[in-house]
């Protein structure tokens, strides 16, 4: 494959931090070792000819270069065309770090949330581990507001459990709830509306975070002995 994004990558890899980001990321593909906020800056700059000379040519070879096929969906502003782009993506994501960093480029959502929301709401019971962490992140990402928080919630309890990332990304997104709607979250927590597992990892989460309210965080702590 060649093409100038392509080209600029070859020169970026570091062999030291590819044995690192191996440690991190469990993915299938091979791992060039190119620092993620290089590829964004990389594909930022680029024209938007070069990214789609890039993504008509990708061959999905590397860790990276989904990432970067990623990345240059993310300059999509069109809802319909970032759509195309992201059904064509996401069987490719097999790691949570193509769904975190990807899903956090993709601007166009947040201007058209309710296209998105009709588009991926339903893959709540989707086969795919990495399809549900992808709606999970993405509902954290652009819908945790006083508009959409009640709609998240109901979605995050649809969410079929028993796989590890996404019930990880729920308990991440439970816990972002628990810091900006805590009287949406907590009610959900205390209720045994999720698994123990979510449960156990959203309250981990919460105590960790310094956005956590020190009243809410004595609930959890006492909630954390009954479990």
């Amino acid at each position: 494959m060649s093409g100038v994004i392509r080209g600029l990558m070859d020169g970026m890899a570091e062999e030291s931090y590819a044995v690192f980001q191996k440690k991190l990321v469990f993915t299938s593909l091979p791992v060039e070792g190119i620092r993620i906020p290089r590829l964004r800056a990389l594909v930022a700059r680029c024209s938007p000819e070069e990214r789609r000379q890039f993504m008509d040519s990708c061959a999905f070879t590397s860790f990276e270069e989904v990432l970067v096929y990623g990345f240059c969906a993310g300059r999509i502003r069109q809802p319909d065309a970032l759509k195309k782009e992201l059904d064509f993506l996401l069987p490719r994501f097999d790691n949570w770090a193509h769904v975190d960093c990807v899903t956090a480029s993709l601007s166009a959502i947040g201007k058209n949330r309710d296209y998105f929301l009709d588009a991926y709401g339903g893959l709540t019971s989707h086969e795919g581990e990495f399809y549900r962490r992808f709606l999970a992140v993405m509902l954290m990402d652009f819908y945790m507001d006083n508009d959409f928080v009640g709609t998240v919630a109901d979605l995050y309890k649809k969410i079929r459990r028993g796989s590890y990332y996404a019930d990880m990304a729920v308990a991440w997104g439970l816990s972002v709830m628990l810091v900006k709607f805590p009287g949406v979250a907590l009610p959900l927590i205390e209720n045994g509306s999720f698994s123990e597992f979510v449960t156990k990892k959203t309250i981990s989460k919460a105590l960790e975070s310094r956005r956590t309210s020190d009243e809410i965080k004595d609930k959890l702590r006492k909630l954390r002995k009954t479990l």
